[in-house]
């Protein structure tokens, strides 16, 4: 979507409309004093799971992850010994 700017007072005052803009796909900058301090973006569809089904997919996945029968957490305590 189109980049639109707005000042961090006008942010404040209209917040609810411009979640509602992001959540169509806009991305907004927030400006204070002609500097962008930040920005309004729409998530990834990935990052709209639920965080305790992220951590659980993490834990599967990093319990079956292996280099050539090298566990990912050997490598781990190998590197910690350098």
């Amino acid at each position: 979507g189109a980049m639109k700017s707005v000042s961090a007072s006008d942010a404040k005052r209209r917040f609810a409309e411009l979640l509602r803009r992001v959540a169509k796909g806009e991305t907004i900058s927030i400006m204070q004093r002609g500097v962008c301090v930040a920005k309004l973006v729409p998530v990834d569809f990935g990052e709209r799971q639920n965080p305790k089904e992220l951590v659980e997919q993490l834990r599967k996945l990093r319990r079956g992850v292996r280099m050539r029968s090298i566990a990912v957490r050997e490598l781990i305590h190998e590197g910690h010994r350098y």
